[in-house]
């Protein structure tokens, strides 16, 4: 895949936290969590939902997305990079023509992992839906109005 982030060796959302942090703490940029730009990156993920993939879990923070996407649907696995070049198509061009602005939206790199198991699935979940209430912004997943859990 070309646009994956090596981040070293060791347990992969040990790794990744640890960059997912400094975003969080992030507020100079974009607000990615204000309601419309929210509502068109939701939009943009929910076009081919249970067409080429399955969300089974979503968070859009205000500097990142989260995702974990089932591809199994499109029998191809290895079409990730184009679907995520899709969402990343489809959501910049909205938010561009709503903000009045041109060029890149969205940093060329997706870091990535491809879940081996049950508890694999369940342990990025569970950090995906959490990650609002590690960064502060509520007390309670469940509260945060962009996170998506299709099993719950």
């Amino acid at each position: 895949m070309q646009d994956q982030i090596k981040l070293g060796k060791g347990d992969f959302l040990e790794r990744f936290a640890q960059h997912d942090h400094q975003h969080d703490m992030d507020e100079t940029g974009l607000n990615l969590a204000q309601p419309e730009i929210a509502r068109l990156i939701t939009r943009a993920l929910l076009e081919e939902n249970g067409v080429f993939y399955e969300i089974l879990y979503s968070c859009i923070m205000p500097t990142h997305v989260h995702l974990v996407l089932d591809t199994s649907i499109d029998i191809d696995p290895s079409n990730l990079s184009s679907i995520l070049k899709k969402i990343k198509s489809r959501s910049s061009l909205e938010i561009n023509k709503y903000l009045n602005r041109r060029g890149t939206f969205w940093q060329k790199p997706s870091y990535y992992h491809l879940i081996r198991d049950d508890n694999d699935l369940e342990r990025i979940g569970n950090y995906i839906i959490e990650n609002p209430v590690k960064a502060g912004k509520t007390k309670n997943w469940e509260d945060w109005p962009y996170t998506y859990v299709k099993y719950s």
